[in-house]
């Protein structure tokens, strides 16, 4: 939330004095060149097991190697000892799989090593052995680099491993580096442990690469560590700064990169043990490929792949994997062939792993697709909808401009500049990604498209479908100008018994919960300030206090100043004292605490709230003149410009979010929230609510002492309370109680969120003159008034 935030203040900034330059607007940029070659992909799936997860790959000649975590074989418990869960102690390993071109795979003959084992009685004693890289070998072999991992505690008996943070205090850690050789089968053909000292430094072989020679590079911080294939150490070189990621470069060298203030490339010299300075750039390279053909070396940011040249020390856009049919976000692994052939391993979510191919082809030899842009400043949010949606069809190809592609060192702000400037410049995307961006002023000033008409006009959908006051509160001038998958709640809980059993409450309900307090209580957590409950009062009520489409605004109002008495009651944040003994679950039920402010992002949060105030509590929200005073916050926002040169291709994807299918496939995986679509939700709801039951390790129901089941936790998560103890918050089934107060909170909320930092800004700087008792309501009012009202006529 708080990027978001801060990113949109940003936009509404350069709103602002884009409006006030007399009308004058930048250019858009030419488009580039278009390439007479153009990718085309090809998919070989793998054959491995369905179930098989690969955590290692390395591309070889005409094929690729996978290690796969899985069961080795079944295991036997200790004599006289009774399994907690079936399958405890099964033997667990790495098996490695030759896949050949064609997608067949077959296992190798390869055994990782043994767990370390403990020989000095050590306490809480654990171990593991990791299968970490794989490179192809010069030889045409494999080498295999594997860490073991040793902890053991410390400390003394009184401490106890609940105790999280004190336990871990006195927790060893060891890691060793094992360097192995395999022969094309898997086999071992030598071993060694690497001699790599100062192991209580960060060692990352996450960006291990290997020379032509074989040579291995490890980074251990601000150290390359370089050995042979043998194990013998070649160098060991002292950096800069800390070396981020490695590459092969095209002349067979490796670079490092290291990352202040900038991306610097350095080689590495190991006759002269030392690194050697290449280029440097604003830009930050993720996802180092290792260079041949027309560049020195590549890499992925974003959707894009581009090769580096050092001569003139600037990157070129070579593809974009969406154009491929393919995700950055999904690869595995990749390889650029000297003819610029791509070989890749993509893995995305719900399919099975593959072999992708990309070959160059003359551009007039490949059918075209009519383009639709799409504006985004995270290509992470929206990539997968757009690559199923290419996927789907052959009319229509949706073509995302990735803003951030324009941050520039430290200015993380630039790509929403950029976006902003274009917008208003007339270079509008068909579609939009909203995050980040003002809403509700794109919607007024009439630069995107209704989508209610599409709605109402689709065979398969239907206004109804929808919690309609999630919609109508969504809505600008009573149109709905996104699509939403899902939304969260932000409110306030506090127990029944004081402050009612119905969602909603006016300032003087709340003046007299609070004036029932207990001497020592807090009505909110002691992190909660001012600052942040005014941030939540303006996004709840800014609606209540303009309207972009008349272009009006009214501050002078009752609502308006008891909406600042409210919020003057709260400590302002240079005063908040961090109490880290103290949780709002300890607080609660000791009676200091008598209210939580709290989220709805999930059914699971449903329940979790629950326990706060042992299932004896409402959703009451803000305090507010009438109605309640919970704030919607859609989970994502995706938009049709009003110039989209396809309007009807555009809401074919857009529906996409709408419907109870993408809904339910997401939900659980925090990129919904709550299901806007009430089947969807209703799915979830009724999974939410299925008990599960206690079973014995040969999976039968255990059974209680009247004869009925046992309900079992579908989960559950640890909470920090006091001393640093933990407690495990159990995640039950949904009772019918707790589904039918979520659902009174969900229907009652009518409120969207308008995130404009900038007005918040205006009242947070005049509302401090009446926090510190200098001038009154009114008068901080009429200053507000003034200062928005130039604000919106800017706007318009």
């Amino acid at each position: 939330m708080k990027k978001s935030i801060s990113l949109l203040l940003a936009a509404v900034l350069c709103l602002g004095l884009l409006a006030g330059c007399g009308g004058e607007s930048a250019q858009p940029e030419p488009e580039q060149e278009t390439s007479a070659e153009v990718y085309v992909s090809a998919f070989t799936p793998m054959r491995l097991q369905q179930d098989a997860e690969a955590s290692v790959w390395a591309i070889a000649p005409k094929g690729v190697y996978a290690a796969v975590y899985e069961k080795l074989a079944d295991g036997e418990p200790p004599e006289g000892i009774v399994p907690e869960y079936e399958g405890q102690y099964d033997v667990m390993g790495y098996r490695l799989y030759r896949i050949d071109d064609d997608g067949s795979a077959r296992p190798l003959d390869y055994s990782s090593l043994p767990a370390p084992e403990d020989s000095e009685d050590r306490k809480n004693y654990s171990s593991s052995c990791t299968l970490e890289r794989l490179f192809p070998a010069p030889d045409g072999g494999l080498i295999a680099v594997e860490r073991l991992e040793e902890n053991w505690y410390t400390g003394g008996d009184d401490v106890k491993q609940e105790n999280f943070d004190e336990y871990w205090q006195y927790v060893e850690n060891r890691s060793t580096v094992a360097l192995r050789l395999l022969d094309g089968e898997g086999r071992e053909r030598e071993s060694r442990m690497l001699d790599i000292r100062d192991a209580d430094r960060y060692l990352n072989l996450h960006s291990a690469v290997t020379d032509t020679q074989g040579n291995l590079y490890i980074a251990l911080e601000q150290e390359l560590c370089v050995f042979d294939l043998h194990g013998e150490e070649l160098a060991r070189i002292a950096a800069d700064g800390w070396i981020y990621d490695m590459v092969r470069l095209k002349d067979g060298r490796v670079a490092v990169e290291i990352w202040d203030n900038g991306t610097r490339f350095l080689a590495a010299d190991l006759q002269g043990q030392k690194l050697d300075r290449l280029a440097e750039t604003d830009r930050f390279a993720e996802r180092l490929m290792a260079g041949s053909g027309d560049y020195d070396f590549y890499y992925s940011n974003g959707t894009r792949l581009y090769g580096y040249r050092l001569e003139t020390q600037e990157p070129e856009e070579v593809l974009d994997w969406l154009d491929c049919d393919l995700s950055a976000f999904g690869l595995a692994e990749a390889e650029i062939a000297a003819d610029g052939t791509v070989r890749a391993v993509t893995w995305e979510d719900g399919e099975p792993p593959a072999l992708v191919t990309l070959t160059k082809h003359p551009r007039d030899a490949v059918p075209e697709r009519k383009i639709l842009t799409m504006g985004t400043l995270y290509a992470g949010n929206i990539s997968d909808a757009v690559l199923r949606f290419n996927r789907s069809q052959d009319a229509v190809r949706i073509r995302l401009r990735d803003y951030s592609d324009y941050v520039d060192g430290e200015d993380y702000e630039a790509g929403l500049q950029k976006l902003i400037t274009e917008i208003l410049a007339g270079d509008m995307p068909d579609l939009l990604s909203l995050d980040s961006l003002p809403y509700e002023q794109l919607a007024a000033r009439g630069l995107l498209e209704d989508l209610y008409p599409y709605i109402d006009a689709d065979p398969d959908m239907d206004r109804g479908d929808f919690f309609e006051n999630v919609l109508h509160a969504m809505e600008v001038g009573g149109g709905l100008y996104q699509a939403t998958p899902g939304f969260t709640i932000i409110t306030i809980m506090g127990p029944s018994e004081l402050v009612g059993d119905t969602p909603g409450w006016t300032y003087d309900d709340y003046d007299a919960a609070i004036s029932e307090m207990p001497e020592g209580c807090t009505p909110l957590g002691p992190m909660v300030d001012r600052d942040l409950i005014l941030q939540m009062c303006v996004y709840l009520s800014l609606g209540r206090f303009l309207d972009w489409g008349a272009g009006s605004c009214d501050f002078e109002n009752e609502e308006f100043y008891r909406m600042l008495a409210f919020c003057s009651q709260f400590p302002k944040p240079e005063n908040v004292i961090f109490e880290g003994e103290s949780s709002d679950m300890s607080r609660i039920a000791e009676g200091r605490q008598l209210l939580l402010f709290t989220s709805i992002y999930s059914l699971d949060e449903a329940v979790y709230n629950d326990q706060y105030f042992q299932g004896k509590s409402t959703y009451i929200g803000l305090p507010v003149m009438s109605g309640t005073g919970n704030v919607l916050y859609p989970s994502a926002g995706y938009a049709m410009s009003a110039s989209c040169s396809d309007k009807e291709a555009a809401w074919s994807f857009l529906r996409g979010f709408l419907t109870e299918e993408y809904q339910k496939k997401y939900s659980g995986r925090g990129e919904v929230g709550l299901c806007l679509n009430r089947k969807a939700f209703q799915a979830a709801l009724d999974e939410a609510m299925k008990v599960e039951y206690e079973r014995d390790a040969e999976g039968h129901y255990l059974l209680d002492a009247d004869g009925e089941r046992i309900p079992a936790p579908k989960g559950g998560m640890g909470v920090s309370v006091d001393g640093g103890a933990m407690m495990e918050f159990k995640l039950w089934a949904m009772t019918q109680e707790q589904a039918d107060k979520l659902m009174e909170v969900i229907e009652t909320s009518t409120r969207a969120a308008d995130l404009n930092t900038y007005i918040f800004g205006i009242i947070r700087d005049e509302a401090a003159a009446y926090f510190a008792g200098q001038k009154s309501a009114e008068e901080v009012a009429r200053l507000i008034q003034s200062k928005v009202n130039l604000y919106i006529s800017e706007q318009r």
